[in-house]
């Protein structure tokens, strides 16, 4: 029998460093935690890990205490003027940290240039072992599926 696996989102203890997230996480019985790197909107609020070279320490420390992963990271944000470079810094910072997943916010309203910036992103997430997660939000350029 295959055991499942559950993610803390971020929102859930949005208040908490990423340590303690993790420390949550782990005591609630969740297998993975998802932390906020980037605001999800300007101004917003997020915990750079990979600015704070002290903080990563503490988080990647408290990931091996706990046995708790890292499914996703928030969120990196496409329009115009997208440039995957930009990011080099937080998809590394992912890798150390074992994180699978990206969240991604589509938020260019030109669809060809957000095509190739999220191709782009992706491929750039992959050589961290990283995969991106186009999320659907009703105040981006990209609203839902459809």
């Amino acid at each position: 029998m295959t055991r499942r696996r559950y993610s803390m989102a971020y929102l859930t203890a949005s208040r908490l460093a990423p340590p303690m997230a993790v420390r949550l996480a782990a005591e609630l019985g969740y297998s993975d935690v998802g932390l906020r790197l980037l605001p999800a909107a300007p101004g917003g609020a997020s915990t750079p890990l990979h600015a704070s070279p002290a903080l990563l320490r503490e988080t990647l420390a408290a990931l091996d205490d706990t046995g708790i992963g890292v499914f996703d990271l928030e969120i990196i944000r496409i329009g115009p003027g997208f440039r995957p470079a930009d990011h080099e810094a937080f998809l590394a910072t992912g890798q150390r940290l074992g994180a699978r997943a990206v969240l991604v916010a589509g938020d260019d309203p030109e669809a060809g240039r957000l095509t190739d910036g999220f191709a782009a992103l992706c491929a750039a997430a992959a050589a961290h072992g990283l995969t991106c997660d186009l999320e659907f939000m009703p105040w981006t350029a990209v609203k839902s599926f459809s």
